[in-house]
């Protein structure tokens, strides 16, 4: 069963008035280069939508391992901090 007080809360809402910039939706003020923009195009075109992702992260481990100088195998990585709380309990 589901405590009253959590059936009673009310979820967080950005605001959605136009300004330069919105600390409070935590959004990045700036866009992207254009040159960045065409490789992540150019990277995106690589990818097989007809797969499902490795779930397992285990490439993007090793290559974010390599970078920090730790082995993969000694990160956790997820699709958000969710997932990570989720991995932790």
């Amino acid at each position: 069963m589901i405590s009253e007080r959590i059936t009673k809360l009310s979820p967080y809402k950005t605001e959605v008035r136009s300004a330069k910039v919105k600390l409070s939706s935590n959004e990045f003020p700036y866009d992207l280069p254009e040159a960045l923009k065409r490789e992540v195009l150019k990277e995106l075109g690589k990818v097989p939508f007809n797969r499902y992702p490795d779930s397992t992260y285990w490439e993007l481990k090793e290559l974010v391992g390599e970078f920090w100088g730790v082995s993969g195998e000694n990160l956790i990585l997820g699709n958000g901090s969710d997932e990570l709380i989720l991995y932790l309990l």
